[in-house]
């Protein structure tokens, strides 16, 4: 899924899944 990637890329991991947009990337 996407919303797992942009967790990931996000920095926040296996946390709770908070739609939101990458930092400029």
């Amino acid at each position: 899924p996407v919303s797992f990637h942009r967790r990931l890329l996000a920095g926040e991991g296996p946390g709770p899944a908070t739609p939101r947009p990458l930092p400029g990337r």
